[in-house]
């Protein structure tokens, strides 16, 4: 700890924290005695911390007292949920990190400082000073930098907040989900609105214990400035845009609106007496209270550098408070504290720190610049008329004071270079704080490297009124350079002129990296996807990128991969705006050309061709119609100019088709994108509403509305006659036309990436964003996510000896006649659960012998059945359809006609063979293949069971055999349920073509994901593919063609015989059905081919239908005229094989001798026969459906399964020799060697030659003594002795002791250590 702030704080704790309890026990306020302190709402908070700043400027310390600085989040804080944060740091002043995931931080200690006069204030503590002319007295100063005075007054709440189940009311089934409905998502059913609230106990101190509704978003102020705005912005959706505390969701919930990707609200203040406060720090008020309330609010992006917090400050003395001064001070340590020095803008009233050579020892990127500036300041309303002072703002109250001062000092020579004794630094010195507040125009800066100090301010408002509110808004800045700070500054300042307005990409998505020997498994949600743009209303969502770094830094990242929505684009789109002139007509941009092109292009191709993208201009100019004779009509001619191009766009009656010019059109057709109807003449000519197409798109121009010019609610005649609805001669409408662009790469999304070929050992940093579309309209271009938002560091490694270590789904096998196929990907690796899995078919109705197996159960092979007994069921009446759900069938119990998650999800399927089924006496046992039977009497009774939907079905016939009564049914199930990935649908049943999740449901109704997204393709009966074998010279053979018959579900492939061979060659299918019937005059028709049915194993009959007259062995016919229709061969169906009739046939091939695509060709080769040296074979390959005889197998792997061996000798000690350093040493300081591959629980003892004990290190996931990490299957040696001391190079042994599989395993080796000097 530096020394100066070391000096400052012995000064705290002995001057006000004298006697008191360890820091840690003055953080955790006692309960307050029961002194008058009702049991409501009069109950004060309790303290609490956080750290804020969504984007490159983060770690930055809030609380509910208004401290800021001091305190470090604890190791592996990852984000607030509500509770107190133990194991923070104090005292080291680790806040303010920029950029973020850098651990470079800026700010020691910092917060707000408010100061007053007043007559009231004559108590003893209340000193005076004067300085040159000037006294201070009768002042007091509240301040929250370096320890806060402040006592909380409600709880500390942030929109990304996390819910804890201890203190926010919720249940430990949604600990870590989010407490709040998220930014542009739909809410859930266990979340609260962030806008507003109705405090409960402990939420918010009010002494009259009065409950009403508080709001955390501030969209009153925030909407005036949208507005203004919006009145120059175009294109937006001033609905969406306008905050609204009460907006609903699209399922009518009401949600309210966030301002930016994380707002933080909290309220403190110093008006309740003393006693009953709960303060930060045990001192209490540093001397008399101010009397003031202060509701804090921070706004930050992961896009920028900046953070906003916002103040209301209120005076809840019952007197005014007088020459009100604000300020904010920062003690910034940019790395090393006393090697700073602060800077001053005018021109952007920016202050700012930053280090005197610009770099800091051990940071990994120059020292940048840290500044603070005010984006709003208090009003004066009131003024001091009687001193001859206005009030500072007009009628609406809308002028700011403005920045009035700028201050510096440090607190090493106590005050002197002040003018004044003492230090400001110090507690119980307002009157010093306020001096310095109230320095009105003084702009200090400081160029002498120090531990320096800077305070902005704003004032005075010469009178605040009891209950009277300012407020101030400040940016914190950052900047990797001095034209990056105040770029960033200016920034700032317009985001909140425009009321927090700015382009949003949407968020990066949950990340999660599992780290494996030399590789870095990743997978990601889905979140980003379900994100609507807050300003269209678009789910404008594009894709994902992959980005891996080895630093972390800006500037240092690589792009591994990038998955996009396979298909999107942006529009094609344009904007149309009145820009000159004085009429009120009006401008709209249509579309581009559609269906309606004469050209008969297909759409996309006429949109193509078309479209320009560009600048236009329509201007209006007086003009003439020729209306025959001698006679002419004044009119309004357009002329349209392309700004783009530079030329003349000149009127054209085939525009539309010729894709040249412009012309007018009387009316549009929506659905086709079609304009029709209008003028042959005169198309140049403006008609009111008329359509005008225009380079590939269409726009119109027609009458405006008349406006009430004097606000008095009545439109007037007079009002209409200084009016013109439509344009005017110089009027001028301005066209923005913008193309279709794809965005990204087209490839379709994924949720998983695996890095592989890294360093086991070095760190690396990986990071998934998300990008979208764009809005062309609005001047946005595709916008993508920080690359900080979900930053992770990942060191390769070896997973546990005894683990599996890497993650996967494995090959399917197959049993069955289809040739469908397992498509599958993983989604999270971390899900992968280590089971196997089975895939079975069944028809929905097992009696029509004629329908096809039609859906799927999937069964986790892995996990047990689970038996169900004596379940009853509706009651059944004889005679009737009887149909019922077993309970493990999930319900719709929102009503939307969809089991989805909220509604009671399935439990799983049911077993084929396990369903036993009674019904009075009689039983009726499950067939499993869907049939549930049994004899009653002499009958067989019937009926159905779905596996998947969970149901039992009887028809009325059925019914008639069994007694009217109750019904109870035994079964087993599996608790297995898939998810579409679609509808989100879960369900049993297994849709072919469709795509699924995995899940299991456990007893508290939630989906425990598998990991991984499957589908099962279902093809057509068809012919799949024809091919000759591999080696036949394909160029010279005959071509040929195959059709359908009545076609089997079999592969097939044929075999040839030459000329010679017309003795062994197969008789025709046409000669054996004749010989079959007795005639025997075809007994000598034998054919060139034998066609075999590879899948049975048999040989087929085949002829040749257009020579079945031909009495003798049908060689090919080469004739060129007749060749290619003279040669083709049916290849009979199964049934028909015995020859009993040439039909039906499976499948025909035509083989063309001659090839007619050559002219002046000659007849090719025949294929070669079976006898001869290379013989040629044609595979005749179908696609087939999915039967009942069909089954799936696969398995997945976890990366935590446990192997069934393993082997000692995979240990390693890394690197072996160690010379002088090794890849991941970034100094002399800091050097490690690793073990890897370790047991999950070992002790290594460590030696050297001569046996003298070294060190010992345990396994146990716990950084130790002589450790560095401890993590995975690596536990990592400091290279010093037990003792603390550095080792020596050498020879060094170690023994390693264990468990494996229950068992005590050890291993020696030795490894050797060289260091430099």
């Amino acid at each position: 700890m530096k020394q100066t702030k070391t000096a400052l704080y012995i000064f705290f704790m002995f001057g006000m924290l004298t006697a008191r309890p360890p820091y840690e026990a003055q953080l955790h306020s006692e309960a307050f005695p029961s002194l008058n302190r009702g049991t409501g709402l009069d109950i004060v908070p309790e303290i609490m911390l956080s750290w804020a700043g969504a984007g490159f400027l983060t770690t930055y310390t809030i609380s509910n007292t208004g401290q800021n600085g001091i305190f470090e989040p604890p190791p592996g804080w990852d984000g607030y949920d509500g509770l107190w944060p133990t194991g923070f740091g104090y005292y080291n002043g680790r806040t303010a990190e920029f950029p973020k995931g850098t651990e470079q931080f800026y700010t020691w200690g910092s917060g707000l400082w408010i100061g007053a006069k007043s007559d009231q204030f004559t108590a003893p503590e209340d000193k005076s000073i004067t300085v040159g002319n000037v006294t201070i007295e009768n002042v007091r100063v509240a301040a929250c930098a370096y320890y806060s005075e402040m006592s909380a007054i409600s709880k500390l709440w942030q929109s990304d907040q996390t819910i804890n189940a201890q203190n926010d009311l919720k249940d430990d089934v949604n600990i870590g989900d989010f407490l709040f409905g998220q930014k542009n998502k739909s809410m859930e059913s266990y979340q609260d609105p962030w806008a507003f609230y109705v405090p409960n106990v402990g939420d918010y101190y009010t002494p009259d214990d009065v409950v009403d509704t508080l709001y955390r978003l501030e969209y009153g102020p925030i909407n005036e400035r949208r507005r203004e705005f919006l009145k120059t912005a175009t294109g937006l959706d001033s609905n969406r845009v306008l905050l609204d505390p009460f907006r609903k969701d699209e399922n009518g919930v009401v949600h309210g609106d966030i301002v930016s990707d994380e707002d933080t609200y909290a309220v403190f203040g110093d008006y309740i007496q003393e006693r009953y406060g709960n303060f930060l720090w045990t001192g209490g008020y540093d001397e008399r209270a101010l009397g003031v309330k202060v509701e804090q609010r921070t706004y930050s992006w992961v896009t920028d550098d900046y953070l906003y917090i916002n103040y209301k400050i209120t005076n809840m003395n019952d007197f005014p408070l007088d020459s009100v001064f604000v300020g904010y001070f920062m003690d910034n340590d940019v790395g090393y504290y006393n090697d700073d020095l602060i800077g001053f803008d005018r021109s952007l009233n920016l202050g700012y720190t930053y280090d005197s050579d610009l770099e800091e020892t051990g940071w990994v990127a120059p020292a940048g610049y840290l500044g603070s500036v005010y984006v709003e300041t208090p009003v004066d309303s009131i003024g001091d008329p009687d001193n001859g002072i206005p009030a500072s703002g007009n009628e609406l109250n809308d002028w700011e004071i403005g920045l009035t001062g700028f201050q510096t000092w440090i607190r090493s020579d106590l005050g002197q270079s002040e003018g004044h004794p003492g230090d400001v630094d110090d507690s119980e010195v307002d009157h010093l704080k306020y001096y310095q507040l109230s320095l009105v125009d003084s702009f200090e800066v400081y160029e002498e490297p120090q531990d320096v100090r800077q305070l902005a301010t704003s004032g005075p408002v010469i009178k605040m009124q009891p209950g009277e509110t300012i407020s101030i808004t400040i940016a914190l800045v950052a900047g990797s350079s001095l034209a990056d700070l105040k770029e960033n500054t200016q920034a700032a300042i317009n985001k909140f002129d425009s009321g927090y307005i700015g382009a949003e990409a949407p968020p990066s998505p949950g990340l999660t990296a599992q780290p494996a020997h030399e590789a870095v498994y990743l997978s990601w949600d889905t979140f980003p996807e379900t994100v609507k743009d807050p300003f269209t209303g678009k789910k404008d969502f594009a894709g994902y990128r992959v980005y891996r770094s080895s630093t972390g830094l800006q500037g240092d990242w690589t792009e591994l991969a990038e998955y996009d929505v396979e298909g999107d684009s942006s529009e094609w789109s344009g904007t149309m705006s009145y820009t000159t002139g004085s009429s009120n007509a009006v401008g709209e941009f249509y579309g581009p050309l559609g269906e309606g092109d004469i050209s008969s292009q297909s759409s996309i191709d006429a949109i193509e061709d078309r479209f320009k993208e560009g600048e236009y201009t329509i201007e209006f100019v007086a003009g003439t119609i020729d209306t025959g004779g001698s006679s002419e009509v004044d009119t309004l001619k357009m002329v349209v100019y392309n700004v783009t191009n530079r030329t003349l766009v000149q009127p054209n009656l085939a525009a539309m088709s010729t894709g040249e010019g412009f012309r007018t059109y009387a009316s549009y057709d929506t659905s086709q994108k079609k304009a029709t109807g209008g003028t042959l003449t005169e198309i140049d000519v403006y008609r009111p509403g008329y359509y005008i197409y225009l380079d590939g798109f269409f726009v119109r121009i027609s009458e405006g509305e008349y406006k009430d010019l004097d606000l008095d609610g009545i439109i007037s005649d007079t009002e209409k006659a200084q009016q013109s609805l439509n344009p005017q001669e110089g009027d001028v409408f301005t066209i923005q036309s913008f193309a279709a662009d794809d965005v990204g790469d087209q490839t379709g999304l994924e949720y998983v990436y695996l890095d592989e070929g890294l360093v086991d050992g070095l760190t690396y940093y990986y990071s998934v964003t998300s990008f979208d579309i764009g809005e062309p309209t609005l001047g946005i271009s595709s916008l993508e996510s920080s690359i900080y938002q979900n930053m992770l560091t990942v060191m390769p490694q070896h997973m546990p000896l005894e683990l599996a270590g890497a993650p996967k789904i494995s090959d399917y096998t197959k049993e069955g006649p289809s040739t469908s196929q397992f498509l599958k990907a993983i989604t999270d690796y971390g899900n992968l659960k280590g089971h196997s899995y089975r895939i079975n078919f069944y028809k929905s109705d097992p009696f029509d012998e004629t329908s096809k197996a039609d859906y799927g159960l999937l069964t986790d092979s892995s996990v047990a059945n689970i038996g169900v007994a004596d379940e009853l069921l509706a009651s059944l009446n004889s005679g009737t359809e009887y149909k019922d759900t077993l309970q493990i069938g999930g319900r719709d119990t929102d009503g939307d006609g969809d089991i989805l998650a909220g509604d009671n999800l399935p439990d799983g399927i049911i077993v084929p063979g396990s369903v036993s089924l009674t019904v009075g006496t009689a039983t009726l046992t499950d067939q499993g293949n869907g049939v549930i039977q049994g004899i009653v009497g002499t009958d067989t009774v019937k009926g159905t069971v779905h596996y998947g939907r969970n149901t039992i079905e009887f028809d009325a016939a059925a019914t008639t055999n069994l007694n009217t009564g109750n019904v109870s049914v035994d079964y087993q199930y599996n608790p297995t349920v898939l998810k579409n990935t679609s509808s989100l649908e879960y369900t049993g049943v297994l849709g072919p073509g469709s795509i699924y999740y995995i899940a299991t449901i456990d007893t508290g109704n939630t989906a425990i994901d598998h990991g991984f997204i499957f589908m099962v393709t279902n093809p057509s009966l068809e012919v799949d593919s024809v091919y000759w074998n591999l080696g036949a010279n394909v160029a010279d053979l005959f071509r040929f063609t195959v059709t359908e018959g009545s076609l089997e579900p079999y592969d097939y492939y044929i075999t040839f015989f030459g000329v010679s061979d017309s003795a062994s060659a197969p008789t025709s299918a046409w000669a054996n059905f004749q010989i079959k019937n007795g005639n025997t005059d075809y007994a000598a028709q034998r054919i060139p081919i034998q066609a075999t049915n590879q899948t049975l194993g048999e040989s087929v009959s085949s002829f040749n239908p257009s020579q079945i007259l031909v009495k003798e062995y049908l060689w090919w016919d080469t004739d060129t005229a007749t060749a290619n229709t003279k040669n083709k061969y049916n290849v009979l169906t199964k049934d028909a094989h015995g020859d009993t009739a040439v039909s039906p046939y499976s499948f025909a091939v035509n083989f063309e001798p001659y090839d007619e695509n050559i002219t002046g060709g000659s007849v090719l080769d025949a294929p070669t026969a079976a006898t001869e040296t290379n013989p040629d074979t044609l595979f005749v390959r179908t696609s087939r459906p999915l039967t009942e005889e069909d089954i799936f197998r696969f398995y997945t792997v976890n990366m935590l399964d446990t192997l069934e061996t393993v082997s000692l000798d995979d240990i390693r000690v890394v690197p072996n020799p160690y010379i002088i350093r090794a890849a991941w040493d970034h100094n002399r300081f800091n050097q490690r060697i690793d073990f890897r591959h370790l047991p999950s629980e070992c002790t290594i003892r460590i030696f050297n030659v001569a046996g003298e004990w070294v060190a010992t290190l345990k396994k146990d996931n716990i950084v130790g003594n002589n450790e560095i990490k401890d993590e995975e299957g690596t536990l990592s040696w400091d290279l010093r002795n037990f003792e603390g001391l550095k080792v020596a190079s050498g020879l060094y042994l170690y023994h390693l002791e264990g468990t494996l599989f229950g068992e005590t395993v050890t291993k020696e080796g030795k490894f050797a250590i060289v260091l430099g000097p």
